[in-house]
Order: structure tokens, then sequence, then C-alpha cells
């Protein structure tokens, strides 16, 4: 069965309120904070296996809007950026920092060491490193093509969106207990960038600031678009 963009779009749309669903029907998933997105993407992938394995039947789905949507949820993070309560961090961010930085370091080592290990080009241990399990399928797919043009390796779009799935979901299924285990008897704290005695008046949602919202994005995109003629053939 193949999909179009639009059922693509919609089978999207279907798994994360299927996900919603089980964390609010599951009580275990909402206790150590499964995100949504992942309790229903494990949840239709193992209905997906059972029907390939029962029928034959397998899915595919519509790689047309990718883009677009990955351009536009990092357009949406850089807009809700917050200069002031990255400034709020202060020492405990650099202190993140430092702890994270070395971690990334060892994932591209381990990567490149195990393919060449493996007789691979060192850059797909890249890929299989900090591209994807920290960029996430943006910073992949960007990473990959450019691997793809200059080095010629095949396949390795694939390798990047199944890596970086894997990095997402098991830091899904991993980060929501480890860090309800390590919160375990403290008190509860400020959000981050917070103060506990400063009160945050969100905004009502309007159909009028999501118009204003959408047109940002838009032209967040076509900025993009334009940067990235501009720069083309840069060396990387």
């Amino acid at each position: 069965m193949t999909l179009d963009s639009t059922g693509t779009l919609a089978l999207a749309a279907a798994i994360l309120l299927a996900g919603r669903f089980l964390n609010a029907g599951i009580g275990v998933l909402a206790r150590y904070n499964i995100p949504q997105p992942i309790s229903g993407g494990l949840a239709f992938a193992l209905v997906a296996a059972a029907l390939h394995a029962w029928s034959g039947l397998v899915i595919e789905t519509s790689g047309l809007l990718r883009g677009p949507l990955l351009l536009a949820f990092f357009a949406s993070v850089g807009l809700s950026a917050d200069l002031g309560r990255l400034r709020q961090g202060g020492p405990k961010l650099l202190l993140f920092l430092c702890v994270v930085v070395p971690f990334l370091v060892a994932q591209n080592a381990l990567g490149t060491g195990m393919a060449i290990v493996l007789d691979q080009h060192p850059l797909i241990g890249l890929i299989g490193g900090s591209v994807t399990l920290v960029g996430g399928h943006g910073t992949g797919a960007a990473y990959a093509r450019i691997f793809e043009d200059t080095h010629s390796l095949a396949g390795v779009m694939g390798l990047a969106m199944a890596s970086a799935t894997i990095g997402l979901v098991l830091g899904g299924v991993v980060g929501g207990p480890v860090a309800q285990y390590l919160l375990r008897g403290r008190a509860p704290v400020a959000a981050a960038g917070q103060s506990a005695t400063v009160e945050d008046k969100a905004e009502p949602a309007t159909t009028e600031g999501a118009i204003v919202t959408t047109c940002l994005v838009l032209f967040c995109l076509l900025l993009g678009g334009w940067l990235a003629r501009l720069t083309a053939g840069a060396p990387v």
C-alpha cells in the first residue's frame, strides 16, 4: 500500500493522536514521560510488522513533505528561542555543555572506529554518530546529501534516517525513566530558566496568532532558501 503526501500526513497525525490516547490510558507511559510520538510510533510499528507477517502488506509513505516540514520545524524552534532564559541558565548551561561535548566526541570516535573495522567509509561512522544522534533527522538528511554528492556513498540517506529514528526512540524510551529515577525524592523545581517566584502569563491561542506564526515560518523558509542558494558551492 502506497500513500501519497496527503495520506502520509494523515497517517502521521493519526499516529500522534494514538500516542496521546495511549499515554492517557496507560499510566506507566505518562509517569515516565514517554513522548506521545514515541508511544504512537512504536504502536504503529508493531501493528505494521504484524500486518506484514500475516498478509505481506507493506506500507510505503511519501517523502515529498519531509524536507519542507523539517525546515518548518527548525524555523519554529528558532522563533521560540528565548535569549533571556539562555542568559538565566548561566553556569548550569556551561556545565551541561562541558558534560555533553565529550560524549559527542566519543560518539564520533566510536562510530568512525567501527566503520573502519567493518571496512566502511569513515563518514558512515559520523552518520551513525553525533550527526544523527544529536542532530536528528534534519541534520542527518543534510549531511547525507553532502556525503552522497562528494564521496558517492550509496544508501547513506536511508542509514541517516534509520540512525536518527533509533536515537530518537531510544532517547525517548530511556530518557524518561532515567530522569524519573534521578528526580525521585527531590522537591519540585521551576521549569528550566524560570524563577520560582515569577509566573509566565501564556498568551491564549488565537486564529490571528496562528496566521502570524505561519507567515513567520514561511518567511524563514524563503529566507533560508535564498541563503542556501547564495552560499551554494561554498566549502563545507
